[in-house]
């Protein structure tokens, strides 16, 4: 832990890389830096909540540890990667590693089944990406990510293969459909992780591949992304109404805010990157404190539903309103970071001109306020003796989530720090 936390001091207070390594295959850019920044800091979050899992369930922590430096390094290898083989590599190893922490409960069957369901789907995306890599190859004679191309029909059917192949890492419609049962059944430290640093990172390889690549210019990219933005801010928000288990909730809310992060690859203006930049560390962050809180009450033995988190307010004040912020944020109120981010995607894709994509994404937002703030209601009540009762957070849970709350305040009064990194991590 140590290490890593000395590791991430480093990675944050150095200057922004430039240049490639290993001959252009991995590219040390903004987005290398925000992969980075992003996925060393949810390790080391995640590790910090895990210690209340792996003492309950008697799991082995060196392995669970090395899985989850697997999937971390693989990830930053992912989101750096300029060449189509080396990122199919790394992409594998990501999902290997998921699928197997998924299944570390070996004698829980919903672990067990969110394990299976996680592999064979990643198995069936990756089916897509490699057609579409080998597609690509065949159309220009390289495994090269981000030349200019000339579109042409060959090029097209690769690159639609590629965005369905990627779609799945984002939980974007139509291939979210592995999200609400690999979230309710697997480990919630291990479902935190996956919810916030892997979803980012398949962000940041879009952004590779569409905006930093130029993909978006192909002549079907910006209707088909409109229509999977769309869908996915619909979908998302109107069956995340219907859930009554919080995990599944927060993975259909996890499907309509790929929709939001999307809407701003179809404006492909010169804010563009930045805005998704920002918007992606907010998402990480706000996700990631919510399915804290969650792991925090399951290790009280409470399930993960509405009924067990009644009464939080009274039994443990300081994680109820860690929660408050986390579900404002997510709905996208000030004073939140969640409302900043909000607000310079949305403005991103107006000065685009695309008006009714951005009416749509206000009329879920507004939606949402019926799950998210909703859920605050019982936490809040007084609720009676019962399980809560037993409530003694734990304290590394309970200080990661009070810690990211302050900061999701602290970005919501300060935009402008926010701002000024996902700039920052845009420059060329």
């Amino acid at each position: 832990m140590a290490a890593l936390a000395a590791l991430y001091v480093i990675v944050v207070v150095s200057p922004v890389p430039g240049g490639s390594a290993f001959s252009g295959q991995l590219s040390l850019d903004g987005i290398t830096l925000a992969a980075r920044v992003l996925t060393l800091g949810m390790l080391i979050l995640t590790l910090l909540i895990s210690r209340p899992y792996l003492a309950a369930h008697s799991a082995p922590p060196a392995e669970y540890t090395c899985l989850l430096l697997f999937a971390s390094a693989g990830l930053i290898g992912v989101a750096a990667s300029k060449n189509w083989i080396v990122l199919f590599i790394f992409l594998e190893t990501v999902a290997v590693s998921m699928a197997t922490l998924l299944g570390s409960q070996r004698k829980v069957p919903a672990a067990r089944e969110a394990s299976l369901k996680y592999f064979i789907l990643s198995a069936f995306a990756s089916g897509f990406l490699l057609y579409g890599i080998a597609l690509m190859f065949y159309a220009t004679g390289t495994f090269a990510i981000g030349l200019p191309l000339r579109w042409g029909p060959v090029e097209q059917l690769a690159l639609f293969l590629v965005l369905a192949g990627l779609a799945f890492k984002c939980a974007l419609v139509p291939f979210h459909m592995w999200a609400p049962d690999v979230y309710q059944g697997g480990p919630t430290p291990v479902v935190a992780f996956l919810a916030s640093a892997s979803k980012a990172i398949g962000f940041l390889v879009l952004a590779r591949v569409f905006l930093e690549g130029g993909a978006v210019t192909a002549t079907f990219v910006k209707p088909a992304l409109w229509v999977v933005a769309a869908l996915s801010m619909v979908v998302g928000t109107v069956l995340a109404l219907a859930q009554t288990n919080v995990k599944r909730m927060l993975a259909y809310s996890g499907i309509a805010h790929a929709g939001y992060i999307l809407i701003a690859y179809v404006a492909a203006g010169p804010g563009a990157l930045g805005a998704v930049l920002s918007y992606i560390m907010v998402y990480a962050l706000m996700t990631f404190g919510a399915f804290t809180v969650l792991a925090v009450v399951e290790s009280a033995g409470v399930p993960p539903d509405v009924k067990g988190l009644t009464g939080l307010g009274r039994r443990a004040p300081g994680l109820a309103l860690a929660l408050a912020v986390f579900m404002v944020s997510l709905t996208g109120l000030p004073p939140t970071a969640g409302f900043i981010a909000k607000f310079v995607v949305f403005q991103e894709v107006l000065q685009a001109g695309h008006l009714w994509l951005v009416l749509i994404a206000v009329a879920m937002s507004v939606v949402s306020v019926g799950f998210y703030l909703r859920l605050l209601v019982p936490v809040f009540m007084s609720g009676s003796e019962g399980e809560l009762e037993r409530l003694r957070p734990a304290p590394e849970g309970a200080m990661v989530a009070i810690f990211l709350a302050v900061a999701l305040l602290v970005i919501g009064i300060l935009p402008q720090t926010l701002l000024a990194f996902g700039s920052l991590l845009a420059a060329p």
